[in-house]
């Protein structure tokens, strides 16, 4: 059966943040823009795996019992490069200081293969964690390791982990969260287009993942997409896609950013 034409959606107001919520996907969950001023009080991330992208401006973070201060830096989404926070199921998080405009993308997460359920739960929290040393117990190597790479814990994602991927076409893409991250079902992309350049977002591919994609569009300007034009009105768009039918985005006029979100369930390994 072939993959189906990619949908495009307007994201609703919801308070002061656009929001565009899938209640028919099995994975994918939300995408949710948010303009950070100040502090912004605590909220909390849904019984989802997220990651909060920083689309402009710059902001001093927290997430569970962590903070990152002065994480940001770009004007613009269209320029510089990517900063990010995962944020694990059920995480209270939210900024003390600074402006910015931040992207957050939500799945659900895939539940533990039954033979893995021990080792997983013994390596999902950190234990006895050591104060100011940033460090926990792992029980299943003996080791001490950065809080911040146990599955259950936040964690910053700088762009030195983040991996720059050129395409066959000369665009290039920016891979925020990758197959090896520690998510169990959420990876994610990110691209300023550039002028006369076709991208065709390529997901990072592995038995059966991902299964499900989505495009948030940022525009200034007019981009097309599989041909078709779409013009920036102010509003960002919503490009409801199968992986295995990636729509291809031309910039012709202006500025335009996308950021592309995989969902399904990564193997285990």
């Amino acid at each position: 059966m072939p993959a189906a034409t990619p949908a495009l959606e307007v994201p609703t107001r919801e308070g002061d943040d656009l929001l565009w919520t899938n209640r028919t996907a099995t994975w994918l969950r939300e995408l949710r823009r948010c303009e950070f001023r100040g502090d912004t009080g605590t909220r909390r991330s849904a019984d989802t795996e997220s990651v909060l992208v920083i689309l402009s401006g710059t902001l001093d973070l927290y997430a569970g019992g962590s903070t990152w201060t002065r994480r940001g830096a770009r004007s613009t989404p269209f320029e510089g490069r990517p900063i990010a926070l995962y944020l694990p199921p059920l995480c209270p998080y939210g900024s003390t200081g600074g402006e910015g405009v931040v992207l957050i993308a939500s799945v659900r997460t895939p539940p533990f293969e039954p033979a893995r359920d021990a080792r997983a739960a013994a390596t999902q929290k950190p234990l006895l964690p050591l104060l100011g040393s940033g460090k926990a117990f792992d029980p299943t190597t003996g080791d001490w390791r950065p809080r911040e790479t146990f599955p259950d814990s936040p964690e910053a994602i700088l762009p030195r982990r983040i991996t720059r991927v050129d395409t066959a076409t000369g665009a290039s893409f920016e891979r925020i969260l990758g197959l090896d991250y520690k998510t169990r079902g959420l990876a994610v992309d990110e691209a300023a287009l550039v002028p006369g350049v076709p991208l065709r977002c390529e997901p990072p591919r592995a038995a059966g993942y991902p299964s499900e994609a989505a495009v948030w569009l940022e525009l200034d300007g007019e981009v097309l997409c599989d041909g078709v034009p779409v013009v920036g009105d102010g509003r960002p768009r919503v490009l409801v896609c199968s992986p295995e039918r990636m729509p291809e985005l031309v910039l012709r006029r202006g500025r335009a950013y996308a950021l592309a979100v995989w969902a399904g369930a990564k193997p285990a390994t």
